[in-house]
């Protein structure tokens, strides 16, 4: 019998290719209306800011299809008995050697930001986010970066922090705080 899904590699390479794809789309989209902004085309600048407000709501979902895929291969290692004895010996923590990508992060992040009533700071971020993530990280995710002492997970919720920052879903700061924008909590209400 399988260890895994047949071919699931080759799913998990498809949606990290998609994430950075629509990440690429979706600057693009931005660039184009603030081209069409400063020529002072309005409308078409509008029109381009609502594509790229799609494209951010069509990524969100992409993120949860990758995670319902993560949950079903999993679940399909449990029940073939693959793991069994990482998880009496590890916990919960999912044996990889591959770390996850930042783009997982971002959505834990804001749901973390909005339970603490839309500001936070980094530490109480990754602290939301080891008990939310829990079974989601990876031994590779776990290891410590020998330069900070921290685990490498820190690193990829410090890069959702800067894609956040772009995307406007939280403010642009300096001091590592987390504030929730209303073009957060919306792209979270809508997606």
């Amino acid at each position: 019998m399988a260890k895994t899904i047949p071919k699931s590699q080759a799913v998990n390479s498809a949606f990290r290719q998609l994430a950075k794809r629509l990440d690429a789309v979706r600057k693009k989209v931005n660039s184009t209306g603030a081209k069409r902004m400063k020529a002072n085309q309005y409308d078409t600048a509008r029109k381009w800011m609502d594509i790229g407000q799609l494209v951010g709501e069509f990524s969100s979902r992409t993120d949860v299809l990758a995670k319902e895929w993560d949950q079903l291969l999993e679940s399909a290692r449990l029940a073939v008995g693959v793991g069994a004895e990482n998880e009496s010996s590890k916990g919960t923590k999912r044996s990889s050697s591959k770390r996850t990508p930042a783009w997982k992060f971002r959505v834990p992040a804001l749901k973390a930001l909005v339970s603490r009533g839309g500001t936070a700071s980094q530490s109480d971020i990754v602290a939301d986010l080891k008990e939310a993530m829990d079974g989601a990280l990876t031994d590779a995710d776990q290891a410590v970066a020998p330069a900070s002492g921290s685990p490498l997970w820190h690193e990829m919720v410090r890069r959702a922090y800067r894609h956040c920052q772009r995307e406007e879903w939280i403010e642009k700061r300096r001091d590592g705080v987390w504030k929730l924008t209303a073009k957060g909590k919306a792209s979270l209400e809508n997606g």
